[in-house]
């Protein structure tokens, strides 16, 4: 996403530089000030989670390509598979 999106590469490291200067490296002191870098951080894991598995509860019985998934299973998602499709659209 960087690559496609430099500008946001750049704001993240300007953020890193206002708040840490260059003689170190940020610390999990400095998270509170770098709210612009733990956005990026989020949208990055939101857009390919580093474990690409989701746990959910089902609420009713439901099928699923003609299987019963029974009321209050639970289900692993792929998230990677999900996704990877509805982007191919």
């Amino acid at each position: 996403m960087m690559v496609i999106h430099p500008e946001v590469q750049v704001k993240a490291y300007n953020e890193i530089v206002s708040v840490v200067g260059r003689d170190r490296l940020p610390t999990t002191a400095d998270c509170k000030s770098l709210t612009y870098l733990n956005a990026v951080i989020k949208e990055v894991y939101r857009y390919n989670p580093p474990v690409p598995m989701a746990m959910r509860s089902v609420e009713r019985a439901d099928y699923y390509d003609n299987q019963l998934i029974r009321r209050k299973s639970w289900m692993l998602v792929n998230l990677w598979f999900v996704f990877y499709f509805d982007f191919l659209g």
